[in-house]
């Protein structure tokens, strides 16, 4: 989206943000990790089968394979490797003790790469000087702490998974 000059916008989790930006006519659209977007001037929920229909019109627009389009974006914008893990802790004081640490004495490097900024919107998220990132956000409901991680070679993607595994666990 930036390289269209058009601004990025993170939410907390919850598409009810996302449907508020939209309702204020200042965003496209917006979208979230299991595959619900929308648009501005439709419904400001997510919305899966608008999703899949769009990706068809862009099919048959482009008149290519989706593969063959997606293969034409990576050589734009580089390629991104991303997972999410959900970590269970015995206890909801685990979950307290991690966002504690984390706010007292955050990491100043990952993986081999220096934190270029903390992004505390939901959670903690780590970005680094290399464009990777770990974010590490407490469930609303239960002991879990959700990870993500994203970086644009796998080997960096797994290095992030272990650091923070060590992190959630106490042990960095």
């Amino acid at each position: 989206m930036r390289d269209h000059g058009l601004e990025v916008r993170e939410t907390p989790v919850g598409f009810k943000f996302i449907g508020e930006f939209l309702r204020s006519g200042q965003f496209l659209f917006g979208g979230e990790e299991s595959g619900g977007l929308s648009i501005m001037g439709h419904v400001p929920e997510k919305d899966g089968m608008l999703a899949c229909l769009l990706m068809a019109e862009l099919v048959a627009f482009d008149k290519k394979p989706l593969a063959k389009i997606r293969e034409q974006l990576y050589k734009r914008v580089g390629t991104f490797f991303n997972e999410r893990r959900d970590f269970r802790l015995e206890r909801a004081s685990q979950v307290a003790d991690l966002q504690d640490r984390l706010r007292v004495k955050p990491p100043l490097a990952l993986a081999g790469s220096s934190v270029w900024r903390i992004n505390q919107t939901d959670g903690f998220k780590f970005i680094m000087k290399d464009g990777s990132w770990l974010g590490l956000r407490a469930s609303a409901t239960e002991p879990v702490v959700r990870l993500y991680a994203e970086a644009a070679a796998k080997p960096k993607l797994d290095a992030l998974l272990a650091v923070a595994e060590k992190i959630i666990r106490g042990r960095s």
